[in-house]
């Protein structure tokens, strides 16, 4: 059994360094350990990373105050440098470059069927309309539309209702969004086909 042993694991590890030379995860890799079979699995995905790399949060979801046409607030404020990269907190493809009167410079990043990251108040839009990898920078921290200062407001919809954004980044279930407030309507007062689409970058 010893000989056994011996002889699998050069084997194993040879097959695992061929699908690592090749770019392809040791999945099917198994082993003979005490009795009991050892698998090497891919690593899991990787999840969501912070859209900046420096910043302080400032407003949270949910917080209340005039400044909000619901009085409530929809979404993540990062404050940061202007100019500071902004970036995409996962992969996926950008659906849209919008301005609008509140948010400013926007870019739409599709994340999954039915859910978007809505990155705005940008100075410079980095991007175009097609496919983004995770950490891929999107844009320029800004002051475009209604702002008190530089900052990205981060916004996490579900069929065009926000969510919190600190769930899907940071939550229990990273990459996961989290359920829509009671205090937002059922019919969404904005949507990605609404927004109209960015004139300059």
């Amino acid at each position: 059994m010893r000989a056994l042993v011996r002889l699998a694991v050069p084997v194993l590890l040879a097959g695992a360094l061929t699908c690592a030379a090749l770019g392809e995860p040791a999945a099917a890799a198994v082993a003979p350990e005490g009795g009991r079979e050892m698998v090497l699995g891919p690593r899991p995905a990787p999840g969501p990373v912070a859209p900046v790399a420096a910043y302080r949060i400032s407003g949270r979801f949910g917080d209340r105050g005039r400044l909000w046409r619901l009085g409530h607030h929809t979404g993540l404020d990062f404050v940061a440098r202007y100019g500071t990269p902004v970036r995409a907190v996962t992969g996926g493809r950008v659906v849209k470059l919008a301005w609008n009167p509140s948010w400013g410079r926007m870019v739409i990043l599709e994340v999954s069927p039915g859910v978007t990251v809505w990155y705005c108040h940008l100075s410079h839009v980095l991007v175009k309309i097609g496919d983004v990898a995770r950490g891929q920078v999107l844009g320029r921290i800004g002051t475009s539309g209604n702002i008190t200062g530089p900052h990205l407001h981060l916004e996490v919809r579900v069929k065009d209702r926000p969510t919190d954004p600190a769930t899907y980044l940071w939550g229990a279930a990273p990459g996961t969004p989290g359920a829509v407030p009671r205090w937002y309507p059922a019919v969404p007062i904005m949507t990605v086909a609404a927004l109209a689409p960015l004139r300059s970058r």
